[in-house]
């Protein structure tokens, strides 16, 4: 009931959008001449705020640090897109509120975050090499699923425990490359050790380029 009254609401805006008049500059068939959109006291108290934090951040970077660039437009973005809320809200309006400022500002803070990530350099994970390694090994063998006494009998370059092979094991299966499977006991029987194996995605077999997958 609830999706199906989202997707009325929706239907309802997107029509009124649709038959919305264009508004032109007067004489004109094609010049557009978009209404000016101003900020409330509520929202310009928001975006003024978001400002003074972006202006923090830049003056804590040099300003050859890739990030420093990256910040430079987001203040303006926001007010963008507040006002786009806003119309979203009401077509008719002509006043951003406090509200549509605020879900902007979140939205593009996101958008920054994501932005410094890609471009941040990350250290590679010590355990990154020897994953790799593992991964390798079962796409040579075609082993889809392996135990851990099987890795620790592996050519890896050497032999590894089981407490080295835990954090690899962890940055597979964080990766979505394996996944971890318990394995029944031959006998039938319930209770006792349970044996962990671990079998690679579907995903992963593709990237591997196992065949069939």
């Amino acid at each position: 009931a609830a999706a199906k009254a989202s997707l009325e609401t929706y239907d309802r805006f997107v029509t009124n959008v649709l038959n919305w008049p264009l508004p032109l500059v007067v004489g004109t068939a094609n010049e557009l001449d978009p209404p000016l959109l101003t900020l409330s006291p509520e929202a310009e108290a928001v975006i003024e705020a978001f400002e003074d934090e972006v202006n923090s951040m830049r003056d804590a970077l040099a300003e050859d640090d890739p990030v420093h660039d990256l910040t430079n437009k987001h203040i303006e973005l926001a007010g963008r897109i507040a006002g786009v809320y806003s119309l979203v809200s009401s077509i008719e309006t002509r006043v951003v509120d406090g509200a549509s400022a605020r879900h902007a500002v979140a939205l593009v803070k996101y958008a920054m975050s994501e932005s410094i990530r890609l471009v941040t350099p990350v250290a590679p994970s010590p355990h990154a090499d020897l994953a790799e390694r593992i991964a390798r090994w079962m796409a040579r063998k075609g082993l889809r699923a392996v135990s851990m006494s099987q890795l620790q009998n592996a050519s890896l370059g050497r032999k590894h425990t089981a407490a080295e092979f835990e954090p690899a094991i962890k940055l597979l299966l964080d990766s979505g490359w394996i996944v971890e499977e318990v394995a029944p006991r031959r006998d039938g029987r319930r209770g006792g050790r349970t044996k962990r194996i671990y079998a690679l995605t579907r995903a992963a077999m593709r990237e591997l380029k196992f065949p069939g997958a």
